[in-house]
């Protein structure tokens, strides 16, 4: 069974959000009152024209970059595509997976969305997580479905460790008999 899905739109608004505080606080916060200060119109243009540019860019931005986002529920893998101008893929397979996580914002909790945060044991950064499933609407059953695989996956790693550990005993009593025949062979030379 291959689920492939995209994140809620809602992540959008999200994002829109940010957008609205990050301007906020990093630019309104001192353009307003230069311009009260200046009151001079020309000079209210020049610091006012690069918050339209500004405003324009993010919009267009976070559609395409909305619109670049992909996951892949996979048989025995997770794939996770994001990526507007530098692409990023990143493939964990659900026997890798040590952990799976979710966080959720105030923003997020108040749109319903959450992340999904997936590590691995042998991920070098061990701060953050190997991919991120963000934006996503049902995700305490999206989780329960990674855990499941992951469950399964381990499940069957653990049946081969078994089947080969068979494997090995009966080729070792096959080698310990083989070795008393060989033994007794040349005992009667």
């Amino acid at each position: 069974m291959v689920l492939k899905f995209r994140p809620d739109p809602k992540l959008k608004i999200l994002y829109g959000i940010y957008a609205i505080i990050g301007i906020t606080a990093g630019y309104l916060s001192w353009a307003i009152p230069l311009a009260i200060l200046l009151a001079d119109q020309f000079l209210i243009m020049v610091i006012y024209a690069p918050l339209i540019a500004i405003v324009i860019f993010l919009s267009i931005w976070i559609n395409k970059f909305y619109n670049s986002i992909f996951y892949s529920l996979m048989e025995n893998e997770i794939i996770v595509e994001r990526g507007v101008i530098w692409k990023k893929k990143n493939i964990i397979p659900y026997s890798k997976i040590t952990n799976v996580d979710v966080s959720q914002g105030p923003l997020e909790r108040a749109l319903g969305i959450a992340s999904i945060r997936i590590q691995t044991a042998g991920y070098s950064g061990a701060a953050r997580p190997e991919a991120s499933l963000i934006g996503i609407r049902n995700y305490e059953r999206l989780k329960n479905t990674i855990l499941e695989k992951v469950r399964k996956s381990t499940s069957a790693i653990r049946q081969e460790k078994e089947v080969s550990t068979q494997i090995l005993e009966e080729l070792k009593t096959i080698r310990d008999l083989l070795e008393k025949k060989k033994r007794k062979k040349s005992q009667r030379k």
